[in-house]
């Protein structure tokens, strides 16, 4: 049999893996929905707020132990560069920075999830150029005269190389 006579299988495309890989390892649901070019803006997303994640919690630390180090024994790791006050308030600076970090490094983590998860569902949408659109003047007769108006007409020609699966519905 020539290879155009045979029947093609596709295999039908799973949101629920999308979203699972995408959750264990982020990008993969990426990668699972053909959608190479947006691996490395996830990574870049996860890399950059793991970073300042990192960095925030390190500068919170140092500040409060020697905070901690100048209420309990009198040492002043800053040599006087800082007051009392002046380090509650930095350190707490860092906290939040840091805890905002977190929220925002848990958010592209989400984004990663529900970016596979919409990919999956548009999967088999066909965007291709059949999809055409035609602006027309008319004029129309109508019981109270005649008037002008604009005639718009939009054509969907279906695309030979996508089909949409069987279980596919409206």
């Amino acid at each position: 049999m020539p290879p155009s006579d045979q029947p093609v299988i596709q295999r039908p495309h799973s949101i629920r893996k999308a979203v699972l890989y995408s959750a264990v390892l982020p990008g993969l649901g990426q990668f699972y929905n053909k959608k190479y070019w947006k691996i490395p803006i996830v990574y870049a997303a996860l890399g950059a707020t793991g970073y300042f994640v990192m960095e925030n919690h390190k500068q919170y630390q140092y500040y409060y132990q020697g905070l901690e180090k100048l209420i309990l024994t009198g040492e002043d790791i800053f040599e006087g560069r800082f007051t009392e006050d002046n380090l509650i308030f930095i350190s707490n600076t860092y906290r939040r920075w840091r805890d905002l970090s977190i929220i925002l490094f848990v958010a592209a983590y989400g984004l990663n999830i529900l970016d596979a998860y919409v990919d999956a569902h548009f999967f088999h949408f066909d965007i291709s150029d059949d999809l055409s659109m035609k602006v027309q003047p008319t004029i129309q007769n109508h019981y109270l005269g005649i008037y002008a108006g604009l005639h718009f007409t939009i054509n969907f020609e279906a695309s030979s190389k996508r089909q949409l699966p069987k279980n596919f519905s409206f």
